[in-house]
């Protein structure tokens, strides 16, 4: 089983809060001629957005049920299952979009090049990438937080903690079903060395809890 694949059925309602105005409004300064290529598009909520509002969207996962889901919420949009350490797609796109810190579940520098890499061999000449990752002081917040319920009549445990001094381990307990996942949390400046040997570096905000950066294919 891949990570979410448990968790696709509930995910929607675990995130039932999530303000996703954050990344649609950070998309809307793009054309809608823009074509598109999301990374780690879940259940697909946020590329559904953007496919209503005009943009031509590819979503994608690594998830094989996130891919399901979001394939039955919007059959307009074609959802890929991919790596983005390892992927390779005829097509090169304008915009690639990665959300909700999903670059923090790749772990270590040498995956982390190897997505960069990918992200860049698929992107346009004057192509821009867009992402977010969690602030180093995120890795206090995570630590022993916990979070329990029912969605629908399913019983699940959220339990998150640190297990090194970068990484943190959300293990979730599911109608009696367990699945853990792995993100790691570095400075900024960790990112930078990486991703600045292939693009340049367009804009970098903040908010309380992650960076917003964007990169441009030059």
């Amino acid at each position: 089983m891949k990570p979410y694949d448990n968790i696709a059925y509930i995910y929607d309602e675990l995130q039932k809060d999530i303000d996703y105005n954050i990344w649609t409004t950070w998309v809307a300064k793009y054309p809608k001629s823009t074509r598109i290529l999301e990374l780690g598009s879940g259940t697909g909520t946020l590329a559904n957005i953007l496919d209503l509002q005009g943009y031509d969207i590819v979503g994608s996962d690594l998830s094989t049920e996130m891919i399901k889901y979001a394939s039955k919420k919007n059959e307009n949009i074609n959802f890929l299952e991919i790596d983005i350490c390892g992927f390779n797609l005829e097509q090169k796109y304008d915009l690639i979009i990665v959300f909700m810190d999903t670059i923090n579940y790749i772990i270590g520098e040498k995956d982390l090049k190897k997505a960069f890499s990918n992200m860049y061999k698929h992107l346009n000449k004057g192509g821009r990438l867009l992402f977010d990752i969690h602030k180093l002081d995120n890795l206090d917040n995570f630590d022993n937080y916990m979070e329990a319920g029912k969605i629908n009549g399913t019983e699940f445990l959220w339990h998150s903690r640190k297990i090194k001094s970068n990484i943190v381990n959300h293990h979730f307990v599911i109608d009696g079903i367990t699945e853990d996942h792995h993100q790691e949390i570095q400075p900024l400046k960790y990112y930078q060395k990486i991703y600045k040997k292939k693009f340049t570096e367009v804009s970098v905000s903040t908010d309380d809890y992650r960076f917003y950066i964007t990169l441009e294919k030059e």
